[in-house]
């Protein structure tokens, strides 16, 4: 809804106000944007209350809002408002924290994180390079970095390949980053690190 609201504050209600009458006319639109106007820019508390209830299923969620408190709101007739106006649906995943789980609208996350990729990549490549006999001084040299970065970030080349699929797609526990890494020690054992970011 959230979103709803940022795009009628930036077109001034006049799109959304042209969309909303069943039956639009230049004067009810001219009459019901100001108002749009105002109601956008109200505190979301009490927008809350134009919601009727919400549907979730699987992956989606549909807002529908009470077409008889729209209606009071703009001072117009309930049966002036084009119902299909009044749902709109959005994808989510269930993402996990910790011990919370975070409902997270695709349009706002499902961001990939393009620096754990490219550190998972730089630490296949460092690996291969110890594998030929490369001394890890002589690479952090060239890559200028410290050793202690290598080593930190060198668990990632190991990264079981559904956890990497999970990161390319951006389907990861948010938690799981490059910073976390920092920190935490992931295990080479494939089932080791399933347990590890399930529970992040």
């Amino acid at each position: 809804m959230k979103n709803e609201l940022n795009s009628l504050r930036q077109n001034r209600g006049g799109s959304t106000a042209a969309k909303l009458p069943s039956s639009p006319s230049t004067a009810k639109i001219a009459s019901i944007t100001p108002k749009l106007v105002r109601l956008a820019g109200s505190i979301e508390v009490q927008l809350l209350g134009l919601v009727d209830r919400v549907q979730i299923s699987p992956g989606s969620m549909k807002v529908c809002l009470s077409g008889a408190e729209l209606a009071s709101q703009l001072n117009i007739e309930a049966t002036e408002i084009d119902p299909e106006a009044l749902s709109f649906s959005r994808p989510f995943q269930l993402r996990k924290r910790g011990v919370e789980t975070k409902l997270t609208l695709e349009e706002a996350t499902n961001a990939i994180d393009q620096t754990l990729i490219q550190n998972i990549a730089k630490a296949q490549n460092w690996y291969a390079q110890l594998k030929d006999g490369t001394a890890l001084a002589e690479i952090a040299r060239a890559e200028k970095t410290s050793p202690s970065r290598i080593a930190t970030l060198l668990p990632l080349a190991f990264l079981a390949p559904d956890l990497l699929r999970t990161v390319i797609e951006g389907a990861g526990p948010i938690a799981f980053t490059s910073e976390w890494l920092k920190t935490h020690s992931l295990p080479t054992d494939w089932t080791d690190q399933r347990e590890l970011v399930a529970a992040l």
